[in-house]
């Protein structure tokens, strides 16, 4: 059982551990847009959770144009990004959940994936649901895989 942590933000990286935390790292990467109510990646247990990532641009926050693919490709190197200031890649992802505003765009994500993990694919699950932040088409969430001494 872990204990709430006060959230504070401080760029360009967050980590929070004490004896409260019981050992969760707390990282908010400052290349992505900050927001005071979750971090971007949280460490525990040897495990890398990830916030949802929509395919906005790094710095200014915007959806990249371009459609379906351009922000499944935005969205997997914002998690690529974020998972690299734990010490982690695209390698270590052993779950991927997607959210996309419409399922038909499942393809356009599958092309995608492809490209990113090759054949190391990670378990997955991909939903629909009624609407993403700033209109997005989809959005990742995922689990990574920390190695020991791996988080910096």
């Amino acid at each position: 059982m872990c204990c709430a942590v006060s959230v504070t933000n401080t760029l360009p990286l967050r980590r929070d551990m004490d004896e409260q935390t019981h050992g969760v790292v707390r990282h908010d990467v400052a290349e992505l847009a900050s927001r005071p109510w979750y971090s971007h990646v949280v460490v525990a247990n040897g495990f890398a959770f990830v916030s949802g990532m929509l395919g906005v641009a790094p710095n200014s926050g915007e959806l990249v144009p371009g459609g379906i693919s351009a922000e499944a490709r935005q969205a997997l190197s914002n998690v690529r990004l974020v998972l690299s200031h734990v010490g982690a890649s695209l390698e270590d992802v052993v779950r991927v959940d997607v959210y996309l505003a419409d399922l038909a765009d499942v393809d356009a994500i599958n092309q995608e994936f492809m490209a990113a993990f090759g054949a190391a694919l990670p378990a997955r699950t991909a939903v629909q649901v009624a609407r993403l932040a700033f209109g997005g088409r989809a959005e990742l969430t995922c689990v990574a895989v920390v190695r020991d001494g791996q988080v910096r």
